[in-house]
């Protein structure tokens, strides 16, 4: 959600690139109405843009629901590996200070 908070937000800034390219500047609060109807561009153009998304997904198997991710837990290697690469980093970094 706020990816797309984000994307209606960026919408709404080039409609008003675009309104302010055309030379239009607001002077006093009852010539907002270009601003008004802008928003509801927006929103339709967003709600358009779900739409469209939703379709896709399904498009791809979705069907409502997230699928479950199977708990395998992580083997013993996995762990040693992880922890000797965090190892090293704190012991190079201990150097780095030491040497300072």
């Amino acid at each position: 959600m706020i990816r797309y908070a984000d994307v209606i937000a960026g919408d709404f800034s080039r409609m008003r690139v675009a309104m302010a390219a055309r030379a239009y500047e607001p002077r006093w609060a009852g010539s907002l109405g270009p601003y008004a109807r802008t928003f509801g561009t927006v929103f339709v153009r967003t709600y358009e843009r779900g739409e469209r998304v939703y379709l896709s997904m399904l498009a791809r198997g979705y069907d409502g629901s997230m699928p479950q991710a199977a708990l395998v837990p992580a083997p013993a290697v996995q762990w040693v590996t992880v922890l000797a690469v965090v190892a090293v980093f704190w012991t190079v970094a201990a150097v780095a200070w030491a040497v300072r």
